[in-house]
């Protein structure tokens, strides 16, 4: 069974003493997985002892990420640093980032819908002076 680097497992611990790599028989890749206060009862995913989902419930994990052999970088580090909620703010920084995205891209919208209705309505407006005689509609010289 492959085992994971040393210098990997040292600073998986330092980075979060929560989260273990487990080798996984079933499809011959690392699991990257933490460690959880309350998780399902083994019985409510699988029966069968090979499966991941049951062991990761038996054991109280869930699966963070898969690492196939041989890819171990520290970049890994990176991106989980990246993706954890705490070290970003926590949930209500990441709720005040969507809103305030979701509000930008409302008033983008409504932008760019006035500028289709100012468009739409000088062509109106033309149109409409031609037809009361209020001008004339010249369509250049032609050819």
């Amino acid at each position: 069974m492959p085992e994971a680097p040393k210098w990997f497992l040292n600073e998986l611990r330092v980075f979060d003493p929560d989260l273990r790599i487990r080798w996984s028989r079933r499809t011959e890749t690392f699991h990257l997985e933490r460690r959880v206060t309350r998780s399902l009862h083994p019985g409510t995913i699988r029966n069968d002892h090979w499966h991941d989902d049951f062991i990761r419930a038996q054991d109280g994990y869930v699966l963070v990420g898969i690492i196939r052999p041989g890819l171990f970088s520290r970049t890994i580090f990176e991106k989980l640093r990246a993706a954890d909620l705490w070290s970003n703010g926590g949930w209500a920084r990441v709720c005040r980032e969507i809103e305030e995205f979701e509000e930008a891209e409302e008033a983008r919208k409504w932008d760019e819908f006035g500028e289709i209705l100012r468009a739409e309505s000088a062509e109106l407006y033309e149109t409409m002076k031609i037809r009361d005689g209020r001008t004339v509609f010249n369509a250049g010289w032609g050819i």
